[in-house]
């Protein structure tokens, strides 16, 4: 969970998207629906993190703008990706590693 957080906010300070100003009204009514402080900030520059600590309604939020096309960064967790059903132009996958029983292990093809 915070290395996703950690990974918007350095995408944030790094990386500027081309908005208008009917973009940014949209990011800016996304922004005052959330609860969660940073992921706020983080939406009003077009970027968000999905993970399993966040608010359901927040997590909705996030999931209905990422899919309308106003989100247009979505970091996740390794954990929430493999369920998470969203359709996106390009997936970066950081590891597929992930850790069970005191060990990491890959993920099967099934998972």
């Amino acid at each position: 969970r915070k290395g996703s957080v950690q990974c918007a906010s350095t995408l944030v300070k790094d990386a500027k998207f081309v908005m208008n100003a009917s973009h940014k009204q949209r990011l800016q009514k996304v922004a005052n629906m959330l609860r969660d402080h940073k992921l706020r900030d983080l939406v009003l520059f077009g970027v968000a993190y999905h993970h399993a600590g966040l608010e359901p309604t927040d997590r909705k939020a996030v999931e209905t703008a990422f899919m309308q096309g106003d989100i247009p960064v979505l970091i996740s967790t390794s954990t929430l990706a493999m369920g998470v059903n969203l359709p996106a132009h390009l997936v970066i996958i950081k590891s597929t590693l992930h850790y069970t029983c005191s060990m990491y292990e890959e993920y099967s093809e099934l998972q």
